[in-house]
């Protein structure tokens, strides 16, 4: 197969999902009017597509780190004797004097209570 024409468009889904859509022909000038607006209409519905699915995966992880976070803040207030309002500043300061991000602060914490409970 020899390719005589290439159609190609770049598309972009805000915030950071990039991509490509190509489409090849046998025939030179093998694309009408018609087909690169039916190009342009896929290429721009695969863009919104991959948008929709990273935002779907971006919320998925937030949910997952604040309920990670409420669990280590529920841990703190047990083991501290602490109103939930400091012992989420307890976490926050623990994170930024470690220069470890949050969730992964409240990771340990649940990770290390789970592991006192197995005993």
């Amino acid at each position: 197969m020899s390719i005589g024409a290439q159609l190609a468009f770049q598309f972009r889904a805000e915030p950071d999902v990039r991509g490509g859509f190509n489409l090849y022909s046998e025939r030179a000038h093998g694309f009408s009017a018609e087909d690169r607006q039916l190009a342009l209409l896929f290429a721009n519905l695969a863009a919104t597509a991959l948008g929709w699915s990273r935002q779907d995966r971006t919320m998925h992880q937030a949910l997952d780190s604040r309920t990670m976070i409420g669990q280590a803040v529920g841990i703190v207030v047990e083991r501290y004797q602490l109103d939930s309002e400091r012992a989420f500043a307890f976490l926050i300061r623990t994170s930024q004097a470690g220069n470890i991000k949050l969730h992964e602060v409240a990771s340990g914490i649940v990770s290390e209570a789970v592991a006192k409970a197995r005993q």
